[in-house]
Formats: structure tokens, C-alpha cells, sequence
């Protein structure tokens, strides 16, 4: 089974299986995004997985979602050009070969090993894998695209990369180029990678032909496109260059349009980047707003229900003095009639005293009575 070194502890490392599980092994020099074969010893082993996930959340925060999660895709463009998938932690965890026909040619197990590596060694394995099969030279160019929601993020990397490049290759030339979503999504549409689609866009303004089709020329490779462009300047330039003139000028004044037009282009991409950013806090206050309404509501709703608990705790403490003071009342009674039973009883007791003493009154009486008449 085929798991990713995510973390190194001294003389433990732990791995993400195929199957999402974690586990911590023996570090055997392992090195954090290596790819390394893995064969599950017993379930007992898997008891300290619940320990190791959790060690993982801690130091990693994200957790595993946030390690497969797609975060910046780059392309390298020579001939064939290939995509990187990259997470938020610049490892490669897609690659992809967009030129079928080349894709034969290259070495996949070169690309399979790529995967969990950093970027900046992926794109230099990338480059030596595309020398050793013969589509790199010094005529060539690679163009490099980065894209990502952050700007300054993909630019960097983008500077980056460049330096990888230009290090491992002083004679070829790099060109980077940082892209947003739409460009990358409409070069997907192409079937082509947005590096490539940056190129064939330039050579589209050269021409200045309405009708040109981008379909045309996603099969050719960056040199032929970039030839085909430089081919156009070079024919604009001559045209414009009357007999007697010197080139010179006509360079100078090539290079005075060329500003110009990077200058209208800076303007034009700061006001649309304005205009995004005035979007994304408009967006931002909406998003608060709602969050702030929900709140509001959820403390109304949270009030109404306490409320109710009051009021339903008052009824409950009415109810149960009601009851109590029900059941005094009728405590009162029971004891006011245990009362009057018991004063009724003194009465009968004091009433069958006083007849037994009226009785003994009349027997003595009689007796009496009787002494008399014997005498």
C-alpha cells in the first residue's frame, strides 16, 4: 500500500495511507512528502491511529482535507506541457500531461514520483525528464503559469519557479505569467494549459485578425507559436521601416509602442483589479451584513425562547404555589376539623362525667334515704 510522509518526529514518522488512515512508523530517513510503501502489520497496530490523527490535526491544523486540498495549479510549457495540482503546502498532488501524443514518449514513472514533492523540485525534475526525451533545447522556451485566489502568492511562486529554471538551464528562456481563474478555466475548455493559451492570446493581438482561431494553434508547441509571433512583429516592423530610415528608430519607436501599450494594459488590469477588489468588499459588507442579521436573529430567537422558558417557569411557580397553598388550606381544614372532632369528644367525655357523678349523686341520695327509714 501506497502512503505520503505528512510529519517527522525524531525517529518517528507519520503516514497517510491510500485508504485516509494515519500511521506512526520508524522514520528510516524518511523526508516529509515522500511516497513510500507501507504494509499494515495488525488491527492492535491501528489502535493508536485515533492518537496519531489527533497529533496530526495539532500540528498541521488543517488536517487531511486540507493536504489534498487544491490550492495553486502551475503549468510548464515546452513541448509537451504538463499541469501540477498543488496544495497549500507547495506539494504536487496531481499531475497531468496535456499533450497526448507526447505523453507516450515521456517517463511516467518520473511523474508518478513527483507526486507529494515540493513544486520547485517537481518542475526541475519536470525539466530534466523533458531534456533527456529530446523536446528541450536552446532554442527552446519555457513558459511557466501560476494561478491562485492570491495575487502576491502566485507571483511568487511564479519568481520562484523562474529562478528553478534559469539555475538548471542558463540558455533557455523563461517566460512566467500569473493567471486568474477564468484564464484557467477557459484554457481547460481549450484542452490546453493557460501558460500556452497566454501565448497563443499574444499572438492573436499581433495578428490584430478578428477571425483568428485559438483552436488552430493548440496543437503546436510553444516554440512554433512563439516564432509565429515574433515572425508578425517582425514583418510590422519592417513595414513600417521606410527606405532611408534608420532601424534604430524604428526600434525606438517599436520598443515607445510596446510601453505604451504595457502601460495601458498595467491600467487596464489595476482598474479591473480595483474594481474586483471593490467587489470582494462589497461582497465582504454583504457577508457581514447577513452575518450580522443572522446573529440579530439567532438573539431575538434566543430571547424569545428565553422568554418563554421565564414565562413558562412563572406558570410552573404559580401553579406550584397554587398547589401549595391548596394543600395548606386543606391542611387547615384537616387540622380544624381533627379540632372540633376532638373538642366534640372532651364534650361527650365531660358530658358522660357529669352523668356518671349524677348518678352516683342519686344512688347516695336514695341511699340515704333509705338509712333513714330503717332508724
Amino acid at each position: 500500500m501506497k502512503a505520503v510522509v505528512l510529519d517527522i518526529e525524531e525517529k518517528h514518522a507519520i503516514l497517510l495511507n491510500q485508504d485516509g488512515t494515519f500511521v506512526r512508523v520508524e522514520n528510516k530517513e524518511y523526508e516529509i512528502g515522500q511516497s513510500v510503501e507501507f504494509r499494515p502489520r495488525t488491527m492492535r497496530f491501528r489502535y493508536g491511529l485515533v492518537a496519531c490523527i489527533a497529533l496530526f490535526v495539532i500540528v498541521f491544523g488543517l488536517g487531511t482535507f486540507a493536504y489534498f486540498d487544491p490550492y495553486t495549479y502551475v503549468s510548464f510549457d515546452v513541448n509537451p506541457s504538463v499541469e501540477f495540482t498543488v496544495n497549500r503546502f507547495d506539494r504536487v498532488i496531481k499531475v497531468r500531461v496535456i499533450n497526448e501524443e507526447n505523453e507516450q514518449s515521456l517517463d511516467k514513472a518520473v511523474f508518478k514520483d513527483i507526486n507529494h514533492k515540493r513544486i520547485d523540485t517537481a518542475i526541475k525534475k519536470t525539466l530534466e525528464e523533458v531534456k533527456e526525451s529530446g523536446y528541450l533545447s536552446e532554442e527552446s522556451k519555457v513558459v511557466i503559469a501560476t494561478s491562485n485566489p492570491n495575487k502576491n502568492k502566485a507571483q511568487s511562486l511564479a519568481n520562484r519557479l523562474e529562478e528553478v529554471v534559469s539555475k538548471e538551464e542558463r540558455e533557455v528562456a523563461v517566460e512566467t505569467v500569473c493567471v486568474d481563474k477564468n484564464k484557467l478555466d477557459d484554457a481547460r475548455e481549450y484542452g490546453i494549459t493557460p501558460g500556452k493559451l497566454t501565448l497563443i492570446e499574444k499572438l492573436k493581438d499581433a495578428l490584430g485578425n478578428e477571425e483568428f482561431d485559438i483552436n488552430d494553434w493548440t496543437k503546436k508547441s510553444v516554440k512554433e507559436i512563439v516564432n509565429a509571433t515574433n515572425e508578425v512583429k517582425k514583418n510590422e516592423k519592417e513595414k513600417r521601416i521606410k527606405p532611408g530610415d534608420d532601424p534604430k528608430n524604428a526600434d525606438d519607436l517599436e520598443d515607445e509602442k510596446e510601453e505604451v501599450k504595457e502601460e495601458k494594459k498595467d491600467i487596464k488590469d489595476a482598474k479591473k483589479e480595483e474594481e474586483k477588489q471593490e467587489k470582494e468588499e462589497e461582497k465582504k459588507q454583504e457577508k457581514e451584513e447577513k452575518e450580522r442579521e443572522k446573529q440579530e436573529r439567532k438573539e431575538e430567537k434566543e430571547k424569545q425562547k428565553q422568554e418563554k422558558k421565564e414565562e413558562k417557569e412563572k406558570e410552573k411557580q404559580e401553579k406550584k404555589e397554587e398547589k401549595e397553598e391548596k394543600e395548606r388550606q386543606k391542611q387547615e381544614e384537616k387540622e380544624e376539623k381533627e379540632r372540633q372532632k376532638q373538642e366534640e369528644k372532651e364534650k361527650k367525655e365531660e358530658r358522660k362525667r357529669e352523668n356518671k357523678e349524677e348518678i352516683k349523686e342519686k344512688i347516695l341520695k336514695k341511699a340515704k334515704g333509705k338509712n333513714k327509714e330503717i332508724k
